[in-house]
């Protein structure tokens, strides 16, 4: 998958910026439940072009 991304698959990078959108409505959820101070994020998922600027763009909104 993340060979496709690189390569500018269309259809891969549509699914990741979805997927990382989906992220931020959770990530804004998380922030009115709870209001931390810091969230971490971990794992290989965010490392993908796309992915936490989508995620950033939803939380913004």
């Amino acid at each position: 998958m993340r060979e496709r991304l690189e390569a500018g698959d269309s259809q891969v990078t549509a699914l990741v910026r979805q997927a990382g959108q989906y992220f931020g409505y959770a990530l804004t959820n998380l922030l009115h439940l709870y209001n931390p101070d810091v969230i971490v994020v971990g794992g290989s998922t965010p490392t993908y072009k796309g992915y936490m600027e989508a995620a950033k763009a939803a939380l913004e909104e």
